[in-house]
């Protein structure tokens, strides 16, 4: 229907035209290749108010952004422009190349002499990038991100050739850390002894083969880690593999030098100022940390298991490893555009439901200004970047969607101020698995936490579940913003010194966030709700923190700032409450440590103890039994809610997802093309990771479109 209100445009992939409405938008369909573009060759034109986009069952693959504006903004926040799912259907937005896997060739004799020897040289091709009109420039010698592009195969990203395929290399000792007087690049030895190595996911390098004359080095060969500090992973290049000396030579400096902090004393002081002992390494009788961790990429003499890809800068070859026999093996889809999805600049009372975005390089989906944009049980898989970026605007929403296998954050939302706050939402989300690319400083809920000073004022994280990450849960700055009834588990993966929720900032520019019923359990070495550096007042009341390094920490301020933390718990830490600066409004009051290795409190300057409670054991304080997770709830008759006001049973059975309008008890599911994982719309069994790949078609009817 065309030029009403409410009229609709269909978008489908049936192979008929049937069906397929046009209201005058400028919708083309081309079912042969699965391409939708609008007649403006960016988006679906210009829709009637409160017009509905179905999209129907398919992958929906796109090379350019779909660029919404000011002018295609819905009448209200009641009559929106709608971009849906049709109901009981998969539509999946996707962008990059296929590439047939008859498009590959055979590996030359020196290809396969390079190979490694545990792969089945048959299954191993090569495709000339310059056959697809694509260029990949080589990574610099110094990198934060590896990103150049992504290989996908059959609706998941490819992993870059590695060693070692699990756990990573250390040092043996450093000789060079690159900030000493006189000093050029880094140099260190690499190990050569299994006895050596720290713990059980530490190996010994397969150095004797990376320097073959003509093989890794000379043709590239990059070393990512952790150089000097868990929360700093860097790529370099090396320049040289001397196999007698063991030593490694290193082309550039990482920041604040090369080697551990701790034992090189590698502070960032001005070049040459630092004393730096020669070599850098533990003394006899000390520990080895293994601190210092890295891993080799992109290397064809690590391709061992099928999936895995490598790129040769020099000869813009990529090699790829195919599961299957070559002449049975689906197409690869190779993503080289990192340009966002779908953007809005200005645009308002717009909605997103139930769609899949996913397999893209660039972020997915961003919203810049506006009102009322709406993400609603939407899946976001296999994005490069972010899922969502929300900078300014007013009133925006992600609610109760799924978010998995992405290179960096899940939502990253900023804007609003004191005065004028943005009341944006982020509710009922299951994020996980991120920071897969970009390894630090990333999070699944970014609220406010830029090197810039742009701010997030007013915005509500609610009832999200999130886990798995190599650095932090969520991160934080900013005013006035609500986290509350969130659980959040398995951060700190790789990093430590890092929280379930972390903030730093040295600008005093964050101040009255709340955080208030918040589950954060089996932190593996990391922290749990943390603030580093100048967080003032900011209120920690009623939160849980289980199995965690320190449950609660403030760290440092130079601006005398308060510390507020009122009747949280925690069990099985290593230490309770640490504050390290407290300021005279400061009130630390009510809070529970049950089980704790080093100690309940730790503490300097103005900190009473006697205000809170501590015991050796949980078994001290009675626990109301779960049938979800037995012995964490305080039950409601003990004696410590009657001594301690503050202190209420934690409402365990609300944390994380619930039910609403968009997620259901049914499944919410991830399609690739004609097959459909399901993504479990509430919380998967422990141990899994929520993907069902047994579903059928009768799984896709899983939302209430109507």
């Amino acid at each position: 229907s065309s030029g009403s209100s409410g009229s609709s445009v269909i978008v489908g992939f049936t192979g008929s035209d049937a069906g397929a409405v046009s209201d005058g938008a400028g919708v083309t369909r081309d079912t042969s290749s699965n391409h939708v573009s609008g007649g403006d060759g960016s988006g679906l034109g210009r829709l009637s108010l409160g017009a509905t986009v179905w999209l129907r069952h398919g992958t929906h693959l796109r090379n350019t952004t779909f660029e919404l504006t000011k002018g295609d903004s819905g009448v209200s926040e009641d009559s929106p422009i709608q971009y849906r799912a049709w109901p009981g259907e998969c539509a999946s937005v996707q962008t990059g190349e296929e590439v047939r896997a008859n498009q590959f060739v055979d590996l030359t004799p020196d290809e396969r002499n390079r190979l490694h020897p545990a792969a089945d040289a048959s299954r191993v091709k090569a495709l000339d990038l310059s056959s697809l009109g694509i260029h990949v420039p080589s990574w610099p010698a110094l990198w934060e991100s590896p990103n150049l592009l992504s290989v996908v195969s059959k609706g998941i990203r490819q992993n870059m050739s590695q060693y070692p395929n699990d756990g990573w290399m250390e040092p043996k000792a450093v000789w060079a850390t690159g900030v000493r007087a006189n000093e050029t690049h880094p140099v260190f030895e690499y190990k050569t002894d299994n006895r050596t190595l720290t713990r059980p996911d530490r190996h010994l390098g397969r150095e004797d083969v990376w320097a073959r004359p003509g093989g890794a080095v000379e043709r590239g060969l990059w070393l990512a880690g952790y150089w000097r500090v868990a929360w700093g992973y860097q790529g370099l290049r090396v320049d040289a593999i001397n196999t007698t000396t063991h030593r490694i030579d290193i082309h550039s400096t990482p920041g604040c030098g090369l080697g551990d902090k701790y034992s090189c004393h590698l502070e960032c002081a001005p070049p040459g100022t630092e004393n730096i002992p020669v070599p850098c390494s533990y003394a006899a009788g000390e520990k080895d940390e293994g601190r210092v961790i890295y891993k080799a990429l992109n290397l064809l003499e690590e391709m061992d298991v099928p999936g895995e890809w490598t790129l040769d800068f020099g000869l813009q070859r990529l090699y790829y490893y195919f599961a299957e026999p070559v002449d049975q093996a689906p197409p690869v889809q190779m993503l080289t555009n990192a340009a966002p999805v779908i953007t809005l600049a200005n645009a308002s009372n717009v909605e997103f439901t139930a769609l899949n975005l996913e397999m893209s390089r660039g972020t997915a989906l961003t919203v810049s200004g506006g009102e009322n944009v709406r993400i609603a049980g939407c899946v976001f898989n296999g994005i490069d970047q972010n899922a969502v970026v929300i900078e300014g605007g007013h009133g925006h929403s992600v609610v109760s969607s799924n978010m998995h296998a992405l290179g960096q954050s899940g939502v990253v939302v900023t804007g609003g101020t004191v005065a004028n706050p943005s009341n944006h939402v982020i509710s009922n989300n299951h994020i996980h698995h991120v920071a897969e690319i970009v390894r630090v400083y990333q999070a699944a809920v970014n609220v406010g936490f830029k090197e810039t000073a742009t701010d997030a004022v007013g915005v509500n994280i609610t009832h999200n579940r999130v886990h798995d990450s190599p650095h932090m849960g969520m991160m934080f700055g900013g005013f006035y913003n609500v986290f509350e009834l969130n659980d959040v588990s398995r951060w700190s993966q790789v990093s430590n010194d890092i929280g379930c929720f972390y903030s730093y900032s040295q600008r005093k520019d964050i101040h009255g966030n709340l955080f208030q019923s918040n589950y954060c359990h089996d932190g593996n070495d990391g922290d749990g709700i943390y603030f580093d550096y100048d967080q003032d007042y900011d209120l920690c009341r009623g939160n849980l923190v289980v199995n965690a390094n320190r449950a609660y920490l403030h760290k440092c301020s130079e601006h005398n700032s308060a510390v507020l933390l009122r009747g949280n718990l925690a069990l099985n830490v290593g230490v309770g409450l640490t504050v390290l600066s407290a300021g005279n409004a400061s009130v630390i009051e009510a809070n529970v440590v049950a089980g704790y290795i080093d100690a309940p409190f730790d503490a300097v300057g103005d900190f009473n103890a006697s205000k809170n409670k501590a015991f050796a054991s949980p078994n001290n304080i009675e626990w109301n039994a779960s049938a979800l997770l037995p012995g964490l709830v305080i039950s409601d008759h003990s004696p410590l809610l009657a001594e301690f006001g503050d202190l209420k049973p934690f409402p365990l059975d609300n944390v994380g997802l619930v039910q609403d309008a968009y997620r259901t008890t049914q499944d919410l599911c991830v399609c690739l093309k004609s097959n459909c994982a399901c993504k479990r719309g509430l919380v998967p069994a422990p141990g899994t990771s929520g993907l069902d790949t047994t579903c059928t078609s009768k799984t896709w009817d899983v939302l209430n479109h109507q």
